[in-house]
Order: C-alpha cells, then sequence, then structure tokens
C-alpha cells in the first residue's frame, strides 16, 4: 500500500476541510502578519533534512523545542514546508518531493520512533488567506530556516481561524475522553499517552487563540491560571512533569525493540500504524496519577469557551 500524502495535497489542497472555502466578510477579517526572526540551526537539522535543498520550489523551517534547543526525549520534531505551487510544474517532480518527505519523515520516527506526525505542509498562496488554527504562525518567530526564504508574509482570515480553532479544541477533548477511558484502566500504551498528555499541553494555546492572543504552547502554559482553575492547572502541571521526565517511560527492551525496527521500516505512516499497536505499556506507578476527576473538569472548563 502506498501513502502518496504529498501528491495528494498536491492536487487537493486540503479542500475537504468544511472551513476552506469562508472568504473574509471585509479587510477587518483579515490580518497581516510578518514573521522575520529566524536562527541557524544549533544543531545538525541539515542531516535529516537531506533532500531538500534539491527543490527549489519547497520553503523549510523547524520550530519548537527542536529549534530552540530545549527538546526532551517527550519532544516531537515540529517543521513548516512551504510550496510553491507556481514552481512545482509537473506530476513526476511532486513525486520526486513526496519520496523525498518520506525519507525525511521516516528520519523523525528513528529519531523518535514516538513521533505523532509528519511534515506540516501549506501552500505559498494560501498565505494570502490564511487559516491560523492549521497551524500559527507565531511559532515560528525565533524558529530555524533549513532552506528558502527568511521573511514570511502572511494574510489571516480571522473568521476561518475561529472556527478553525474551535474545531481543534472540540477534537482535542473528544481524543482526550477516549485516551481517558484507556489510562484509568492502566491499559494506555507509550504511543497513546504522549498523545494524551501532549492534548492537555496544547489546549492552553487553543484557548488563548479563540481569546485573540497570539501565543506559542509555552507561553499559553505559563499564563493558564488566567483561563483555568487550581486544580485543572495542577493537571497541567502533571503533564508537564511526565513530558520532562519521559526518559523514564522509555526503558526496557520492548521500546528498544521498537527503535531498533524503525530502521527497517521505509514507510512512516506503516511504521506510526505499527507503534500505535505494539508500543509497550506506559508504566503508570513511575509518574503522578491524572485523576479521573481532573480530566472531567479540564473538559468542562476548555468547554466553556466554545
Amino acid at each position: 500500500m502506498k501513502f502518496a500524502y504529498f501528491s495528494i495535497l498536491y492536487q487537493f489542497p486540503r479542500q475537504d476541510n468544511k472551513y476552506f472555502s469562508i472568504s473574509p466578510k471585509n479587510n477587518d477579517d483579515l490580518k497581516e502578519v510578518v514573521i522575520d526572526n529566524f536562527h541557524e540551526p544549533r544543531i545538525n537539522l541539515h542531516r535529516i533534512f537531506y533532500g531538500v535543498e534539491r527543490f527549489d520550489c519547497l520553503d523549510v523551517y523547524v520550530h519548537g523545542s527542536w529549534a530552540d534547543n530545549t527538546k526532551t526525549e517527550f519532544s516531537d520534531l515540529d517543521d513548516l514546508i512551504i510550496v510553491d505551487s507556481d514552481a512545482l510544474t509537473n506530476t513526476k517532480e511532486a513525486r520526486k518531493i513526496e519520496k523525498m518527505l518520506n525519507a525525511v519523515d521516516m528520519r523523525f520516527c528513528r529519531k523518535d520512533p514516538l513521533q505523532h506526525h509528519g511534515h506540516w505542509i501549506i501552500y505559498k498562496n494560501e498565505l494570502n488567506d490564511y487559516d491560523e488554527s492549521y497551524m500559527p504562525l507565531n511559532v515560528l518567530d525565533g524558529s530555524v530556516c533549513i532552506k528558502g526564504n527568511k521573511s514570511i508574509q502572511a494574510f489571516v482570515n480571522l473568521s476561518k481561524t475561529r472556527l478553525g480553532t474551535e474545531k481543534n479544541i472540540y477534537n482535542t477533548l473528544e481524543n482526550i475522553k477516549q485516551l481517558n477511558d484507556k489510562y484509568q484502566q492502566g491499559f494506555i500504551n507509550l504511543y497513546e499517552m504522549k498523545c494524551f498528555v501532549g492534548s492537555f499541553l496544547i489546549v492552553p494555546a487553543f484557548i488563548f487563540q479563540l481569546k485573540g492572543l497570539r501565543l506559542t504552547k509555552k507561553e499559553a502554559i505559563e499564563r493558564k491560571k488566567e483561563i483555568f482553575s487550581e486544580e485543572v492547572c495542577c493537571l497541567i502541571d502533571k503533564c508537564s512533569e511526565i513530558r520532562q521526565d519521559w526518559h523514564l517511560a522509555n526503558q526496557g527492551y520492548r521500546f528498544f525493540i521498537i527503535k531498533l525496527l524503525s530502521n527497517i521500516f521505509k514507510n512512516p505512516h506503516l511504521f506510526r500504524i505499527f507503534t500505535k499497536r505494539y508500543s509497550p505499556k506506559f508504566p503508570n506507578h513511575t509518574f503522578s496519577k491524572i485523576e479521573r476527576f481532573e480530566v472531567e473538569k479540564f473538559i468542562a472548563e476548555s468547554q466553556g469557551y466554545l
């Protein structure tokens, strides 16, 4: 089975999103954003992204903890790839890019077998009417430019962004509900637990985004007391501690085998399906317990902003 995610995007750029067709009602619905604060890589990211230099139609950026050198073993490698569709002239080149990006994504998985996502891809012309619920552009401030333009100008569609952010919160809370049942029963594995913890840590940024404040995930967590009760803040602190001490979960021969198998797989999509199913069980006894009532309160307070 072939997973041609790039070529599918090339032909059908996210038109399945029901918010895709929303146009700004007036000029007040468009907000100009300029990002021009980029840095050189502090670690050898060029080796991970080997191959992107061959394609002039791609601008490649790395943001988050891999960019500011604060990564832990919990950290996903977060990128943003901007495709100049005018410079992408034929399907043959799109297939070559697809193959190259799959190879880069597989290197993500070898760095962290529990990496939950691949590349974040947008088209350059989307920046003229951009839905920031897909990828808030403020996360690129102070990020690393692997290749391409070191200045990004975009016009954010505020109506589209608000609707998309509400959808992000709703979907994330639904994900928390499903994973909470497995966690409370003691059946959750490492792959699922990483998703569970990460979901709690991203919601504050979504809520601040709804309130019109463009904060990074780290900034939103630091200001959590502005939007959540003391009990919910305690839950978020527990999740931050799990994130910081995640190396304690990546112990034992089962995780070693998963990491070893990442060198055999060639398709990152199939590898994630495999890892999601066969990851080792999360060691609940090693970390502070997330109580059911804390999760329920988190969900209720988050839903209050919708």
